[in-house]
């Protein structure tokens, strides 16, 4: 495209210069009017037209963007969920196969916000916002760093509280009682010593 006058720098060489002066526009049509000055209809269709490759850019740019941003997420979400889903299994309070889907979920969803957010960012360079956030930038980063690292203490917290893990328990028993006949009585023994240490 040429950066077309729409005063043409034969009509008003005064102008030239003047960026409210000048728009882009297809070479093609900048040449065949020659020195005429820009017409209603010349500047209107050379806005469309400059919208809508804005437009093209912004899209493949958001879209570009938003693998990348949701591919980190994930990368992000995908250690700790397992590691708060095998905690979780070992405590007893899920089976493998619901850690393995909790995990699915949590790291499918970290993927699209963090896909939806680096779309978002895009979208708000291309209207301008990038020396703003480009000012911001040193702060919000180390903020986002420790709130990772914060829900990241808090989820595997949760996960770590718990009493004595199920498992145990049929260790415990098969340790203290052995088998044979008398495992029966024991075990009715070591059920009453549970349900006593519940209580």
């Amino acid at each position: 495209k040429d950066a077309s006058h729409i005063e043409s720098v034969a009509n008003s060489p005064n102008k030239a210069r003047l960026s409210g002066n000048i728009i882009w526009e297809s070479h093609t049509r900048n040449m065949n009017r020659g020195p005429a000055n820009m017409g209603f209809l010349d500047k209107t269709r050379a806005g469309i037209s400059n919208g809508l490759d804005a437009a093209k850019s912004v899209g493949k740019s958001a879209a570009r963007n938003t693998g990348k941003g949701a591919v980190h997420a994930a990368i992000l979400e995908l250690p700790l969920s397992a590691v708060v889903g095998a905690i979780r299994v070992a405590k007893g309070k899920q089976s493998k196969e619901e850690a393995t889907k909790d995990t699915v979920k949590n790291t499918a969803k970290a993927g699209l916000a963090g896909g939806a957010a680096a779309a978002g960012m895009t979208v708000m360079v291309a209207f301008g916002a990038g020396p703003a956030l480009g000012t911001v930038t040193p702060i919000l980063v180390p903020l986002g760093v420790a709130a990772y690292g914060w829900s990241a203490y808090r989820r595997i917290g949760e996960a770590m509280k718990d009493d004595e893990p199920i498992q145990r328990m049929p260790l415990y028993f098969h340790a203290s009682c052995g088998e044979g006949e008398e495992e029966l009585s024991c075990f009715e023994s070591f059920a009453a010593e549970v349900s006593e240490y519940g209580q």
